[in-house]
């Protein structure tokens, strides 16, 4: 179907649980069983500065509905990307927690990690560029379904992700990535969640695991009340690259 055709959800009485996986678009959450990505109206940026790209973006813990589509508006006026999420949907902070440390292990059924994995491995199979962001325990979840493709593709699996994907992270949780694809990782040194659960520092004090030539734009608000908030990560990205869009 068109992306004018594609039925978002009936989302009258429906639980965050139930959207878990879900993708999100301008017109709501599409079920992937019925719509295919490439068919699902984008959020787009406000005025005229768009770079023409679309990216994935995959939100954290404790984010209900309506706030993945805020971070959606937000990094798609930061960057001017096209955006278009996989929902990591919130059942509280205790659960959401025990997901995050599961899915650090690899361990455990993660509907968006199942997601991404599926939209990753078709693409890249057909050879075609794709972008991801994500953040907080979005960045776990983008770690582990890069893990996955990358043990289904087998042979030349690292060259492929390397010419193919791009990935960008926010005060992520995750502690490594796999070799391949093109990383930037923004990390705020007030934020507390890279800071106990991100990439670690060797004895020089640099991060490791970030994935072959992962480029870190790392920063301090020195407020560690707000320091994970995902628009002062927007701020920061902007300063990193000096203008509203990525180049």
């Amino acid at each position: 179907r068109s992306a004018a055709g594609a039925a978002p959800v009936d989302l009258r009485g429906k639980t965050n649980k139930v959207l878990d996986g879900l993708f999100v678009g301008a017109g709501g959450a599409y079920d992937p069983r019925t719509t295919r990505i490439q068919d699902i109206p984008a959020m787009e940026p406000d005025g005229g500065n768009r770079t023409g790209r679309t990216v994935i973006h995959v939100n954290g813990i404790m984010t209900d509905y309506n706030s993945i589509r805020s971070e959606m508006k937000s990094l798609a006026n930061s960057s001017g990307d096209s955006v278009i999420g996989i929902y990591n949907a919130t059942e509280g902070g205790v659960k959401d927690v025990i997901q995050a440390g599961l899915d650090k292990i690899r361990l455990g059924d993660n509907k968006a990690v199942n997601q991404l994995t599926e939209v990753l491995y078709d693409k890249v199979s057909k050879g075609e560029k794709v972008s991801i962001s994500g953040y907080s325990h979005g960045g776990i979840i983008v770690s582990r379904a890069l893990q996955n493709v990358k043990d289904r593709l087998g042979a030349n699996a690292e060259a492929k992700l390397r010419q193919l994907v791009t990935v960008e992270t926010y005060g992520s949780a995750a502690s490594s990535y796999p070799d391949g694809p093109k990383y930037t990782h923004h990390i705020n040194s007030a934020d507390p969640v890279p800071g106990f659960f991100g990439l670690p520092k060797n004895i020089f004090g640099k991060r490791t695991g970030g994935g072959k030539d992962a480029v870190i734009n790392e920063f301090n608000t020195w407020n560690p009340l707000t320091a994970h908030s995902f628009s002062r990560y927007m701020e920061h990205r902007e300063e990193f690259y000096g203008q509203k869009r990525a180049a």
